[in-house]
């Protein structure tokens, strides 16, 4: 019989040099089925956008055309589009805050819907302030799409 691992029944000087197991979170299956609910809403929702979105202009104007009579158009795509950005980049960086100050990930008291190793120590400090680093990447994206709506104003008036 082949052993993979190593035998911690022995006492031995060196077994405080081995690794230990790590420890596992296990999925909570309620957790499980409310992730999947949300996905479908989102996924419907996406769907119905896409399918207004394919109904193409009114009375068979251009984008420009209509970006000129409803001037309001754009900030208001504008903000449908920056608001849950910025909404998830803030709960992100909470966080990320909270897992660098409880050293540990997942929270303690969370569901999950995976089974999922728990990091404490170094490794949650530093997963913590990776989640802060892509809030705070997310949020610069967020901030550069009223640019691009300007530019694209710009471009679809001029044309």
């Amino acid at each position: 019989m082949v052993k993979t691992g190593y035998d911690r029944g022995l006492l031995n000087p060196l077994e405080s040099w081995l690794p230990k197991p790590a420890k596992v979170q296990k999925a909570d299956p309620g957790a499980r089925r409310k992730a999947m609910i949300v996905a479908l809403i989102l996924l419907l929702i996406l769907a119905g956008l896409s399918a207004i979105g394919r109904a193409g202009p009114l009375d068979g104007e251009t984008m420009a055309e209509l970006i000129i009579r409803y001037p309001s158009l754009l900030p208001m795509a504008g903000a449908v589009v920056i608001a849950p950005v910025c909404l998830f980049a803030i709960f992100v960086y909470r966080k990320g805050s909270r897992v660098s100050i409880e050293q540990r990930y997942p929270l303690p008291g969370e569901k999950t819907i995976k089974d999922t190793v728990v990091r404490e120590g170094p490794q949650a400090v530093t997963l913590g302030r990776q989640f802060r680093l892509l809030a705070v990447l997310l949020l610069l994206c967020s901030l550069t799409i009223p640019w691009l709506l300007w530019r694209l104003a710009g471009t679809l008036i001029t044309s």
